[in-house]
């Protein structure tokens, strides 16, 4: 007599990943990333190409002098790379390896070794295994939404070590304590800061957070050391503004701003289009006007598909297919972890709120830098969200079949 199976319903199916290995999880998310990303990038060579960025097109006149890196090289051009550390370290791969297949194949590795932190990530901050793997799962599903389409350009390092960074705040805020964690996290966002805006706005949202849960019942002492940070902050960006001839990502910014604002002039460009500010308006109050539609502009760029940069209708439809059921469920996401309290999760949207309004203000193009970095957040609220509607509809089907069952 065969033994009847039993259907293997949501809950049973959430027990079944909540008891799961972690180390098998991390492994089949890496190599699922690591599989989908190398089939993307593969295509998209032999199709279309390599894509050549900005800070790759800075550093091919420096190229010949990696040969001859040390004092003499920094003397020579008095300068540092702070704003292309990360990329001065793709041409020492491309040098090693004698051509650019090094450089895709970094990039490759990091940005699929960058899930492993996506997971355990979630899984500290949502308390579920189940919401982690989902979470990796749509970034195995997203590849394009994390890498400019095989530009050989810096970004694939600074995902992977801002997953790193944010793994180990939150580890160390809510799990471990442990000083050895607060000192991996100290070197990482150190190493981190050899990068641009967006690792500005990450250090200091990391280093506010530490200060709130370590000072939470003394509001004098945050204030002091909220008010020491900035200077702090501000200090350093001063001094690599000087050292980096004005390559700096904040401090250049509103340098930049300066200068605009005194040539009464604006401009706002992206992929799509152009906003200009009249000149004729600056020193009247419909100036204001001109700068907050500027600003509202880049807000809502700042989640559109326009980024895509071929011109092919696949990768057009691509990215709609990816990025938009993404930004709708993360944006549902939020919404239900506000309707449901969960504390935990404030802290992505406030990281998300902040980079998406220092984009906005800062920012001269619409650049996808700023995105890159809250897009794992946003995965992990898009898995909130389909793991609260799909454990709804269970339990609306079961009390269905309940009630059905009963009536008969």
């Amino acid at each position: 007599m065969k033994k009847e199976r039993k259907e293997i319903t949501f809950p049973i199916l959430n027990k079944m990943i909540e008891n799961g290995n972690d180390r098998v999880f991390s492994v089949v998310l890496f190599l699922a990333s690591l599989l989908v990303r190398a089939n993307t990038s593969w295509n998209i060579i032999r199709n279309i190409g390599i894509h050549y960025g900005g800070d790759f097109v800075r550093f091919q006149e420096w190229e010949l002098e990696l040969d001859r890196l040390g004092m003499k090289f920094f003397s020579e051009y008095n300068d540092i790379p702070y704003y292309w550390g990360f990329t001065l370290l793709l041409h020492a791969v491309k040098k090693l390896t004698g051509g650019y297949s090094g450089i895709i194949v970094v990039n490759v590795l990091m940005t699929s070794a960058a899930v492993i932190f996506l997971y355990k990530t979630a899984k500290i901050v949502t308390k579920s295994k189940t919401i982690a793997l989902l979470a990796g799962l749509e970034y195995v599903y997203c590849p394009k939404l994390m890498e400019w389409n095989n530009a050989l350009t810096s970004d694939a390092i600074a995902i992977f070590i801002g997953a790193v960074c944010f793994y180990y705040y939150y580890k160390y805020t809510r799990v471990s304590k442990a000083r050895k964690d607060l000192v991996i996290l100290s070197l990482i966002c150190l190493l981190y800061y050899f990068e641009r805006t967006t690792a500005v706005i990450t250090i200091i949202f990391i280093c506010a957070g530490l200060i709130k849960q370590k000072f939470s019942k003394n509001r004098k002492m945050i204030l002091i050391l909220s008010v020491a940070a900035a200077v702090g902050m501000l200090a350093v960006g001063i001094i690599l503004l000087k050292v980096s001839h004005g390559e700096h990502g904040v401090v250049s910014r509103i340098k930049y701003y300066i200068g605009l604002f005194e040539s009464g002039t604006i401009v706002y460009e992206t992929n799509t289009f152009v906003y200009n500010a009249d000149p004729s308006h600056f020193g009247k109050p419909i100036f204001a006007l001109d700068i907050l539609a500027i600003i509202a502009l880049r807000a809502v760029f700042f989640w559109s598909v326009a980024f895509i940069r071929e011109n092919s209708i696949f990768e057009v439809v691509m990215g709609y297919i990816t990025f938009l059921p993404l930004i709708v469920t993360g944006f549902l996401g939020i919404i239900t972890s506000f309707r449901k309290k969960n504390k935990e999760l404030y802290s992505m949207f406030v990281f998300i709120l902040m980079t998406n309004l220092t984009q906005a203000c800062f920012e001269i193009d619409g650049g996808l830098r700023y995105r890159m970095p809250v897009l794992p957040f946003m995965i992990v609220f898009s898995s909130y969200f389909v793991f609260t509607a799909a454990r709804l509809f269970s339990e609306r089907a079961k009390s269905k079949d309940t009630a059905e069952a009963d009536s008969k």
